[in-house]
């Protein structure tokens, strides 16, 4: 018997997450932009396989330094995006998207990013009802036809990256995070004439405010005190070792996804169709077929290096940790496709069905990632 619990992440400390600082791909051009590089900024929010890899230690019950676990509880590795073939992973099924949680326990995700620029109202970030654009207009291209928004609704360097979406009001949220500058040097380049001077910017997450996600596992995969229905833990998270606070509980928790009502009724429309990504999205074709795809796409991309963790009897301190030299393209929550019409939209679903992409696309559904959601007319 399964069951699905919710875990909120509280970072006790300013946290650094992530960060390719360059696009470069290959060890070799990985390495040079390691050493020429000293500006790193942390991402805002953990990716999906970090909320993987935070479940997997939560199930470890006695953590040792000899890394003796039991891997029938959590598999033998942790999570890799690239390789569609993994497929143990002990008591653990799935998890969901990520969330932000509120100080009140409302529950956030990242705007879609198709809502008409605005600015934030007051001190506590408090936004106006979310608000789609009005209208797109046809533009004749050498692929096709393809939309662009009307002229009143676009205004990119109006955008608060900070806007949130909230799942219970509707509303846009905003003024969450902040920034600390962190010091130091490169001891691989201490000496040298150009310095081993670096800066590091972590991110303050607002009091209150925590990282949300569910986890569908094995009903004997926590260990609940007794007369108890949650539980906490400490871990250690991203590059910088942040300490968080896990709170696990099993109560009132109903499915993967919370009610997705209030998205569903700012977006609806008589004209056209959405996809929007609640989670980072990973297609092996190619984010251009994806953007062809549809009438009109708005993206970020976010990108994400694997890295994996062994256990097991064998596994000595060289082979504990790798990394892979491939440097991927993932498309941030938050971006949205547009469609004119239900066949282009039913295209743009059957790329992931496709022989060549479904493997993939169901392992990324694993870990949270892909997790599409559609509004049609």
């Amino acid at each position: 018997m399964s069951m699905i619990v919710q875990i909120e992440l509280t970072p006790l400390e300013p946290y650094f997450f992530g960060s390719e600082r360059s696009a470069v791909y290959g060890e070799k051009l990985y390495q040079l932009a390691l050493t020429r590089s000293y500006y790193y900024r942390s991402e805002r929010l953990p990716s999906q396989a970090a909320l993987f890899g935070a479940l997997r230690y939560l199930g470890i019950e006695e953590p040792t330094a000899d890394f003796k676990v039991d891997t029938g509880r959590i598999g033998p590795a942790s999570y890799d995006l690239t390789d569609s073939g993994q497929t143990d992973f002990g008591m653990i099924h799935r998890i969901s998207p990520l969330f932000l949680a509120d100080p009140a326990g409302e529950l956030l995700i990242p705007a879609p990013r198709n809502h008409r620029a605005v600015k934030l109202r007051d001190d506590e970030g408090m936004g106006p009802a979310f608000t789609p654009y009005a209208a797109y207009e046809p533009v004749e291209t050498l692929e096709g036809v393809r939309l662009i928004p009307g002229k009143d609704d676009y205004d990119e360097k109006a955008r608060d990256e900070g806007e949130f979406f909230s799942l219970s009001s509707g509303r846009l949220r905003g003024g969450m995070f902040s920034t600390q500058l962190r010091v130091g040097i490169n001891r691989q380049k201490r000496g040298e004439n150009e310095g081993g001077f670096f800066k590091k910017e972590y991110v303050v997450l607002a009091p209150g405010f925590r990282f949300v996600f569910r986890a569908e596992v094995d009903e004997a995969y926590f260990r609940f005190p007794a007369g108890q229905n949650e539980l906490r833990r400490t871990l250690y998270m991203g590059q910088g070792h942040t300490a968080f606070e896990a709170l696990v509980r099993k109560d009132g928790v109903d499915g993967l996804l919370p009610d997705t009502a209030k998205l569903t009724a700012a977006l609806a429309s008589d004209d056209y169709h959405y996809r929007i990504a609640l989670s980072d999205v990973y297609y092996p074709g190619g984010v251009a077929e994806l953007r062809k795809a549809s009438a009109l796409m708005l993206a970020e991309p976010r990108e994400y290096r694997v890295f994996t963790t062994r256990y097991g009897s064998g596994v000595g301190a060289r082979g504990r940790f790798s990394k892979k030299p491939l440097l991927l393209r993932l498309i941030r929550a938050g971006s949205v496709w547009v469609f004119d019409s239900a066949d282009r939209a039913e295209k743009f679903d059957r790329l992931f069905d496709s022989e060549a992409v479904a493997a993939a696309h169901e392992h990324a559904k694993t870990a949270g990632f892909n997790c599409i959601f559609s509004i049609d007319k």
